[in-house]
């Protein structure tokens, strides 16, 4: 069995006082484990040793087991809601950092221009500062006359 012959490789390497490497252990190989523990009636610590596994890892694994089965603990997040999650995360991440380009980019042409944004929830909408000249004059343009001139 493939499990076993793991475990006698990785006690071999531990024997030796050398460092084990990092796996990747697919998803059959913990559900195995995990079922192989439960039916054999051995303690995790007992079953971790046999296998070559650290404990910490084997009492993961069947927590996640657990919570997969949906026996977990409330608010324990499923394999793909976790997935979900991280990925959620990322975009998060990434429209923040464009928005923060975008913020960025925005200032650097107001300063080139002489425009500024307005603020608005809907939309960035420039116009012309009123206080200049040109900008006196384009509010009296737009204003509605009353008819009567001084």
């Amino acid at each position: 069995m493939e499990v076993e012959e793991t475990a006698r490789c990785d006690r071999l390497w531990l024997e030796r006082g050398q460092k084990r490497k990092r796996r990747r252990l697919s998803e059959e190989y913990k559900a195995e484990t995990v079922r192989l523990m439960r039916s054999s009636g051995q303690s995790m610590g007992q079953m971790a040793l046999e296998l070559g596994i650290g404990e910490t890892a084997l009492r993961r694994w069947a927590q996640q087991a657990e919570v997969e089965a949906g026996r977990g603990p409330a608010g324990a997040l499923k394999r793909s809601e976790r997935e979900e999650l991280a990925e959620l995360r990322r975009e998060n991440q990434r429209l923040r950092m464009e928005r923060e380009i975008l913020k960025k980019a925005t200032a650097f042409f107001e300063s080139l221009s002489g425009r500024r944004p307005v603020a608005s929830s809907e939309s960035c909408l420039w116009k012309r500062s009123w206080r200049s000249p040109r900008g006196l004059a384009r509010k009296a343009a737009l204003e509605p006359s009353s008819g009567i001139r001084r």
